[in-house]
């Protein structure tokens, strides 16, 4: 607490922050000594007051971020970069965006997937859903500042029905979730939530090709609201899954649609059981295929089956 309130007193940004963000840049150093500065600038130092957007490369794709407002992921971005940052699932989620025509990023948070995806794959059509506020207002501006066309900011969040509900959220935003549980010591904000499908139907969109999730424990419920699309556009889905997560509910709406549930794993994609595998997998993440999409995502992951 002493050292966040001295990391905030006037001009101490300004002095500490550009060498903070060389030092998360130099590869010279071991990338743990790198990572534990990184991460505690993040935490407690504000940006440099004159700092008011900076690139980052994510995936060997530059992405242009903006300061403010303030979000936990851009803190991160500028003082230890993205290159650590889940790699292997960016690495996949790059592969197969290149190939994709329609994307969808769920929890979308300051854009780093959306805004990947837009460089890679110009002519895409990628929907951002964002629930958050002042979240969703940084995805905004930095799908701006990277001329991101082809990129639509939603600011709703995605479940099983449509109306409003409760977004469980921190005054630092370091974690947001629709699930009370997940969250100590929240802050209650009411937001608009609707489903996939519904938005698939209002806003005539057509055969989509990759889905991205990151909920922090809301996967079931937008997965119920996303079933009558996964039905028809059969995308690939990447997917965080905690460890707490129900897997079997989520096993069976995928089971029924004869979809694979890989774990997401340095030079692999192997098959698992979500049950045996959630909370414990490198990166938390998984991949949904359609069993007629399998080998396509092999080779994009660089042909590994595990």
């Amino acid at each position: 607490m002493l050292m966040r309130y001295f990391a905030r007193l006037p001009g101490v940004p300004e002095v500490l922050g550009p060498l903070a963000h060389r030092i998360g840049r130099m590869k010279q150093l071991p990338a743990g000594l790198r990572g534990v500065i990184g991460d505690a600038c993040a935490t407690n130092l504000a940006l440099p007051g004159y700092v008011r957007s900076f690139s980052v490369t994510v995936a060997g794709t530059e992405i242009t971020l903006a300061a403010r407002p303030k979000v936990s992921l851009i803190g991160l971005a500028y003082y230890r970069g993205l290159d650590d940052f889940e790699p292997t699932t960016v690495a996949l989620f790059a592969a197969l965006a290149r190939q994709a025509r329609v994307i969808i990023d769920i929890g979308a948070n300051a854009g780093v997937f959306a805004l990947l995806a837009a460089r890679l794959r110009p002519d895409a059509r990628i929907l951002a859903f964002e629930p958050h506020p002042l979240v969703a207002m940084s995805l905004a501006r930095n799908v701006r500042l990277s001329e991101a066309r082809g990129v639509e900011v939603l600011p709703t969040a995605l479940g099983a029905s449509t109306g409003y509900t409760t977004l469980f959220t921190t005054v630092s935003d370091v974690l947001t979730s629709l699930d009370g549980t997940r969250v100590p010591d929240p802050v209650e904000l009411t937001v608009p939530v609707t489903t996939l499908d519904a938005i698939v139907r209002e806003r005539d969109v057509r055969s989509i090709d990759l889905i991205k999730v990151d909920v922090e424990g809301w996967e079931l419920p937008v997965f119920q609201g996303a079933a009558a699309t996964l039905a028809r556009d059969r995308p690939v889905v990447i997917f965080e899954a905690l460890a707490d997560a129900p897997s079997a509910a989520i096993e069976e709406i995928f089971g029924k649609l004869d979809y694979q549930i890989r774990v997401i794993a340095p030079g692999t994609l192997r098959r698992v059981t979500l049950a045996s595998a959630a909370g414990a997998a490198p990166e938390r993440n998984f991949v949904a295929v359609p069993s007629e999409r399998l080998a396509g995502v092999l080779e994009a992951a660089g042909g590994s089956e595990g």
